[in-house]
């Protein structure tokens, strides 16, 4: 993956940003540097809860694009949705402040 790809830095999240040699069920493991780390603790940090309850629109999450069978999703799914997104965002501010760098699986 390119350094500098489209969505960046919250496309770092789900697929990182540099791949490394280390195969996964769907490509490889990459890694994010300290500094695109910091990127998405920056980005996670300027989402709003009420911002992002604005933008949910459920019909247009299938689950069945992603898995075959899946169920429409419903105003329900958003908070599942935040709570995620939060867990993913203290994770993002705590590797930043520390400067680690994060590895990234699809598996």
């Amino acid at each position: 993956m390119d350094d500098n790809a489209k969505g960046a830095p919250f496309s770092y999240i789900t697929v990182g940003g540099t791949d490394t040699d280390w195969l996964a069920t769907y490509g490889k493991v990459s890694y994010l540097t300290p500094d695109q780390v910091a990127e998405v603790d920056v980005a996670l940090r300027n989402l709003s809860d009420p911002e992002l309850r604005n933008q949910y629109d459920p019909t247009r999450f299938r689950a069945e694009d992603i898995y075959p069978g899946g169920e429409v999703w419903n105003d329900r799914e958003i908070e599942a949705l935040l709570e995620t997104l939060h867990e993913v965002s203290a994770f993002f501010s705590v590797a930043a402040r520390e400067k680690d760098m994060v590895l990234v699986s699809s598996d």
